[in-house]
Order: structure tokens, then C-alpha cells, then sequence
């Protein structure tokens, strides 16, 4: 279950959100996905055009892994605020 702290950060189980400002074209956001208990950085998520909503990108310099109550928060994550960018935009989303 995620909690919003405040505007810029969101927390769940294990793992917290932490929005860091507008991206290149300053339409979406991106965040910064981190351990809660360490602030370890696991990765980023942001908008991919291709896919017309927020993704996940894990860091490479090193291995992570993630759990199911991880990725579960992962996903509604993204999913709300892929939500939230589309309704801002007047775009209709069926799910």
C-alpha cells in the first residue's frame, strides 16, 4: 500500500518515490525509486512515449531484485500516475 508522505514523496512496504523534477520536454515527472531502509537507489521511473505511460528502469551499474510486494508497488505506481498525466490532459483511459 502506498502512502503520499507530501507532494514529492510517496512510500510503500520497502521501497519509496521520490519525484524529481520535470523531464527533458517538461510535460511529465520523473522519480527516483529508493530502499526505505538504506535510501539505496533501485531506479527511476519516467514517461516512455512509446508506450504513452510511466516506466520502470532498475539501475545497471549493479544487480537489484525485487520482490512481489516491490513490483506490486512498482506497478501502482506508475499506474496512477499514468493515470493522473492522462486525465490532465483530457485523454480518456480505458481500463
Amino acid at each position: 500500500m502506498l502512502i503520499v508522505k507530501d507532494p514529492l514523496n510517496t512510500v510503500g512496504t520497502h521501497i519509496g518515490f521520490r519525484d524529481v523534477g520535470p523531464s527533458d520536454s517538461g510535460i511529465t515527472r520523473k522519480f527516483k525509486v529508493y530502499s526505505i531502509d538504506d535510501a539505496f537507489l533501485l531506479g527511476t521511473i519516467s514517461w516512455a512515449g512509446r508506450w504513452r505511460k510511466y516506466v520502470f528502469s532498475p539501475v545497471v551499474e549493479y544487480q537489484t531484485i525485487f520482490e512481489e510486494v516491490c513490483l506490486n508497488e512498482i506497478a501502482e505506481f506508475i499506474k496512477g500516475k499514468t493515470v493522473a498525466h492522462r486525465k490532465s490532459k483530457g485523454v480518456v483511459t480505458i481500463a
